[in-house]
């Protein structure tokens, strides 16, 4: 090889050098934690209560109402991910005894699919729509959130946001709390969450059943108000696919919190947004110095060539 050829080559690879050191992503010695780095096979939240009133629905479709409740547990795991698409093992318990004192032991299992972004989830192949198993990170006070949108569209609006081991699970959590309140004759709603604010997890929800039409007989007997004071009857409750296929009992609602998990709820995590390249600007005396290197390299190619030219012909 020429000796020209060999300096161009060199220039060349100087320069691709440079130039690519530059654009490729920095590497950072501190590890960054995303808002849904959570979401791996084993992941749980473990929700409980003992208090409260609750119906239920048995598989035979007969309604039982607990008096005495010894146990209401809500548990999720993560079975499966593949990409975006993530599989929930749902549980659902109750425990506790009727009006006429009979035991009742109601438990249900489901495999619900998620999408991890839109949230959107099915069991079984068939839509139920939202679902609030988590929500999107970063709320703010003020915020709108939609919590379910089947059949009822369930919209939260975010009230405060804390940092409190409120959920006496050992954790310091930052978190938002979440409000549903819509006076609507046709589909009354009411409700309280509340969501990891860096991770958006639910923490604590009200648990509600399916939609409940209020029957002629009782027209009437369920009144409430509008913010201005003026009365209007209740002619529908709303309510939640999810919460009906669990078997929880129409008309029902009740809170329940957070009592175990294994999901690191404390760490601070940054959004969740694709690698981006450094600005190329901040770099433009280095690309300057590449870009001369390699177009002092071509002059002096050049003018040997025609030295040589010139050279050539006079000889």
């Amino acid at each position: 090889m020429s000796p020209d050829r060999t300096f161009a080559s060199f220039s060349l690879f100087f320069s691709l050098t440079v130039l690519s050191g530059l654009l490729l992503p920095t590497v950072h010695s501190t590890t960054v934690v995303h808002p849904y780095d959570w979401v791996k096979v084993g992941a749980y939240m473990r929700h409980y209560t003992s208090v409260g009133n609750i119906g239920i629905v048995l598989p035979n479709g007969t309604r039982i109402d607990l008096q005495k409740v010894d146990s209401i547990v809500l548990e999720w795991t993560v079975v499966e991910r593949t990409g975006n698409q993530i599989r929930l093992n749902v549980t659902f318990l109750a425990l506790g005894r009727s009006y006429t004192q009979v035991n009742i032991n109601h438990s249900k299992t489901l495999f619900v699919d998620v999408d991890l972004y839109t949230r959107e989830s099915s069991i079984d192949g068939e839509s139920i729509g939202k679902t609030c198993f988590w929500v999107e990170p970063y709320r703010e006070a003020g915020d709108n959130i939609t919590l379910f949108t089947d059949p009822d569209h369930w919209i939260g609006s975010v009230s405060k946001i804390r940092t409190a081991d409120d959920f006496k699970i050992g954790m310091i959590i930052k978190y938002c709390a979440v409000e549903v309140r819509r006076n609507d004759p046709n589909a009354q709603t009411y409700g309280v969450y509340a969501f990891s604010y860096w991770t958006g997890v639910s923490l604590y929800q009200t648990l509600i059943g399916a939609p409940w039409i209020v029957p002629p007989e009782l027209f009437g007997n369920f009144r409430y108000k509008y913010d201005n004071g003026t009365e209007y009857n209740i002619t529908r409750f709303a309510g939640i696919k999810i919460g009906e296929r669990l078997g929880i009992a129409p008309q029902t609602d009740f809170p329940i919190g957070l009592n175990r998990t294994n999901i690191d709820l404390t760490i601070e995590t940054q959004p969740d947004s694709p690698d981006t390249l450094p600005s190329v600007w901040q770099y433009a005396p280095y690309i300057a110095a590449a870009v001369l290197v390699t177009t002092t390299a071509a002059t002096i190619i050049l003018r040997r060539r025609k030295h040589n030219t010139k050279k050539g012909k006079g000889s």
